[in-house]
């Protein structure tokens, strides 16, 4: 059994449903507990939270109703400013809000599709992960096979409707959109406040977008807007990667923990960072004799959770980011502090919202279940899934590659406006 706690900014009731709850959680809480939970989603004023079964929605009035259920669920994205954006399955298929004046009743994610076509060339339509970024621009990547050899189509455009849209006919890029391929298949894709950040199974993380406070993690002549390598992280297998605010960490096979960026900028910055605009991808000093398990990154806040089940963190605490006032985070704590967890569970794994962390627990003793509290409302809706088959365990929820001879993928990659390096054949 698995049990949910938050503590942090509580204003909109995105951390325990309650009507008139305190606007700050000062310790952590019990959300909820059952089998397989995740933290899908969180956003200024609402969190979304997954069990094996269902998806749960806290805070803010709904913007939507998910049409799958939680199995079926690859990745969730969206901002702080426009909520959840859509989703990716586990069978690549793209579900996005509808582009409409929002009402009073929460709406469905709507089947939508990828505008890949391009000066009569069509490239693979299944699309693998997604992610929004705080100024709008948005990136999506699809898995491609040739000749046996992965690789990866990476699409950015600058507005949601550059690279998305729900009339299945209608497929043609905006001018606006950027194609790049690079090698392996992706794992991971991320974006914080202006850049994007992308994982490959192969360990390699690529980096672009905003440059400002060494947020891109490298330097600045490699491009700014062409997803590009860290060089400083190729002599290490990265596993997982995090981001929010401007400030990014990526932990490695062996549980070394490296960040870059700044937490906000103008304000105080960690004892770690580069103080400079000048980007160094630093390999966090204070946890180098401990193994590093899970990462998360909220706005202005970090978490690391460690071999022996401690849990630390650093950055801003003020609204019981990490579950007190006391302990060295009443105000901005610039090196890693051990933060107190819920005693007798022990810590599975971290996730941060923006102004709130989240702990998943495991528990030796049995747990009563426990419904989510105050109005969370299930947003599980089955439109024209009831008789659909569960996601085959052949892929374990990973982005599905696009094989030789299948009737929506065309093998021609060789359209001038796809960028990639020249040597990823030989990768």
């Amino acid at each position: 059994m698995e049990v949910l706690y938050a503590s942090g900014f509580n204003g909109l009731g995105q951390l325990n449903g309650m009507k008139g709850a305190p606007e700050r959680i000062l310790g952590f809480q019990q959300i909820a507990c059952g089998r397989c939970i995740s933290v899908i989603f969180t956003s200024f004023g609402r969190t979304v939270f997954a069990d094996d079964h269902r998806v749960y929605s806290l805070g803010s009035p709904n913007s939507c109703l998910f049409p799958m259920p939680a199995q079926r669920l690859r990745c969730v994205f969206g901002t702080d400013e426009i909520g959840i954006g859509g989703i990716v399955t586990t069978d690549d298929e793209l579900y996005c809000i509808s582009r409409v004046a929002t009402t009073s009743e929460p709406e469905i994610l709507q089947r939508c599709y990828l505008r890949l076509r391009n000066n009569g060339t069509s490239f693979s339509s299944r699309i693998s992960l997604a992610a929004i970024a705080g100024n709008g621009e948005i990136t999506a990547t699809c898995l491609r096979r040739v000749l046996d050899i992965h690789s990866t189509l990476i699409i950015t455009g600058s507005v949601f409707d550059d690279i998305c849209t729900s009339d299945a006919t209608m497929k043609t890029t905006s001018s606006n959109v950027s194609r790049h391929i690079r090698p392996s298949q992706p794992k991971q894709l991320i974006a914080n406040a202006s850049t994007f950040t992308l994982l490959m199974h192969d360990g390699i993380v690529y980096t672009w977008g905003d440059p400002r406070y060494g947020a891109l993690g490298r330097q600045e002549d490699e491009g700014f807007n062409v997803p590009s390598k860290i060089r400083v992280l190729e002599n290490h297998k990265i596993v997982k990667i995090a981001s929010g605010g401007f400030l990014t960490g990526a932990l490695t096979d062996d549980g070394r923990l490296f960040m870059w960026g700044v937490t906000r900028p103008g304000g105080p910055q960690l004892a770690s960072s580069a103080q400079q605009e000048s980007v160094i991808v630093q390999h966090v000093a204070d946890l180098v004799s401990i193994t590093v398990l899970d990462i998360a990154m909220g706005d202005n806040h970090a978490l690391a959770l460690v071999s022996d089940g401690r849990v630390f963190g650093l950055g801003d605490g003020v609204n019981g980011e990490f579950g007190s006032e006391s302990a060295g985070f009443e105000t901005f704590a610039a090196s890693w502090s051990q933060v107190p967890t819920p005693p007798g569970y022990k810590v599975k794994s971290v996730s941060c919202g923006r102004q709130s962390t989240f702990l998943i627990c495991a528990s030796s003793e049995p747990v009563p279940y426990l419904a989510p509290s105050g109005d969370a409302t299930e947003i599980l809706t089955h439109v024209n899934n009831e008789s659909r088959p569960a996601p085959s365990n052949d892929h374990g929820g990973q982005p599905r590659s696009v094989e030789e001879g299948e009737n929506d993928v065309e093998s021609d990659i060789s359209d001038s406006s796809v960028e990639g390096p020249s040597d990823w054949f030989g990768g």
